[in-house]
């Protein structure tokens, strides 16, 4: 009888840490990366130099803070819930996923909230695009002229982003000054209290949304990481609801909580975004699976070219 002789490769892999876009994109060009998270307005150049790139939903949402003094909502102009919801409506999205995304996005009513939460109040949809509503808002809200505020800038896709969204609100009256900064100097700003510099700003960031109460309520409520809400019902809501035996009245409350959540503002809803990852020639597939822009997951599924 004759003995098989199986060997076993092992896969040995390096992780560089990458942050620049344009280094990262050079270096799949050039083969010196195998996979790496891509910008959306990196996808065409990789392509024009045969690289292949993997699209897919995975869930995320690109947001925005709304800072403000919740102890003095009304001494600033974002603490006008009028004013946030004017800054809501005058974003146009459809444009933002077009140009922007490569029409690889989408909108979302719930920050922190993916499409599969089963606690959505059939009333609570994505933002119009409305800018002439978005300025009689903030007539109604005291600012017939507008007011300036400030869009903390940490550099990436981000920037775009941000600069986009000073366009829109240029349009209604609002002077959004973009202001670079470290996102570690930032957290110092407004984690885990808010700082007088932060006051009246907006912080453009990302996640990927979920399914579950406990991980979408703290994002409302005063006493969460943010504390960019006060309101009482939803601080009340937040620490009944997980303690509500009954489904049906969890549910119910549940939906309650999301529609005072929407109604507050307080969290910017900008573009959910598909994840995009460019492929070196040594690689044959990958398999997405539903994550953010970390590889870990999604490593695990490549094959080789060959």
């Amino acid at each position: 009888m004759t003995r098989s002789k199986t060997t076993l490769h092992r896969c040995h892999r390096t992780i560089l840490s990458v942050a620049d876009e344009s280094t990262k994109v050079a270096m799949l060009k050039t083969g010196e990366l195998d996979v790496a998270p891509v910008a959306p307005d990196s996808i065409s150049g990789l392509k024009l130099a045969g690289v292949k790139v993997q699209s897919y939903d995975a869930d995320n949402q690109m947001y925005g803070i709304i800072l403000f003094d919740i102890d003095n909502p009304q001494s600033y102009d974002l603490g006008n819930v009028k004013v946030r919801q004017a800054l809501h409506w005058s974003i146009n999205r459809k444009e933002m996923i077009d140009k922007l995304l490569g029409g690889l996005g989408g909108t979302f009513p719930l920050v922190a909230a993916s499409s599969s939460a089963n606690f959505f109040d059939a009333n609570v949809k994505p933002d119009p695009y409305d800018p002439e509503g978005a300025k009689k808002l903030l007539a109604e809200g005291g600012y017939p002229k507008g007011f300036n505020t400030r869009i903390w800038v940490h550099g990436g896709f981000q920037s775009t982003i941000s600069t986009a969204l000073s366009g829109y609100w240029q349009k209604i009256g609002v002077n959004a000054e973009l202001v670079p900064i470290e996102l570690a100097a930032l957290y110092t700003l407004y984690m885990p209290k808010h700082k007088p510099e932060v006051w009246n700003s907006v912080r453009i960031s990302t996640l990927t949304s979920g399914s579950d109460f406990a991980y979408f309520a703290p994002w409302y409520t005063s006493t969460g990481a943010h504390k960019n809400t006060k309101n009482a019902r939803i601080d009340e809501l937040a620490v009944k609801i997980p303690q509500v035996a009954s489904a049906d009245e969890r549910l119910r409350l549940t939906k309650e909580f999301t529609s005072l959540a929407y109604s507050e503002h307080t969290i910017l809803r900008v573009v959910s975004f598909h994840t995009n990852v460019g492929l070196g020639s040594k690689v044959g597939q990958m398999t997405p699976k539903l994550a953010p822009v970390i590889l870990g997951p999604q490593l695990e599924t490549l094959t080789h070219a060959k």
